[in-house]
């Protein structure tokens, strides 16, 4: 089920991967 919560979940996830590559 999609929710906004999943959605800000999914961003930060995002955003750490980003962090760990760069």
């Amino acid at each position: 089920m999609f929710t906004i919560q999943s959605l800000i979940d999914d961003a930060k996830c995002y955003q750490e991967v980003r962090q760990m590559r760069w």
